[in-house]
């Protein structure tokens, strides 16, 4: 396999990571294996990295890896978002949320000029 075909293969793996918040330090081809660094942003996104890459071949011999868990999780919230998909992107346990008594916190209001 040349090196283009080879990158093709994982190119995959690549790109779920590009669209989950991975950094990737290295993607490429060296001594015949593809090279691939990258830092994930939660364990349970880590996993699924390895689900994809046994996807593209159970064995990947041919895959140089190096897969670690990032410090710090970030997630900025889109529309459509809700409680069990952001719960996934950042390994919390929907339980979680309740068990930390949260509190509301009066919505600030803008006040008028000249008003004091």
């Amino acid at each position: 396999m040349n090196e283009q075909e080879l990158k093709n293969k994982y190119q995959p793996v690549a790109d779920f990571m590009s669209h989950n918040g991975f950094q990737v330090q290295h993607f490429h081809v060296e001594n015949g294996k593809a090279v691939l660094t990258a830092s994930a942003p939660t364990e349970y996104l880590k996993n699924r990295a390895w689900d994809e890459i046994k996807k593209v071949d159970p064995n990947f011999s041919d895959l140089q890896h190096n897969l670690t868990v990032g410090s710090g999780t970030m997630y900025v919230v889109k529309a459509g978002d809700n409680l069990s998909k952001i719960s996934r992107f950042t390994a919390t346990l929907m339980s979680t949320p309740r068990s930390l008594k949260l509190t509301a916190s009066p919505i600030p209001t803008r006040s008028r000029l000249g008003s004091s």
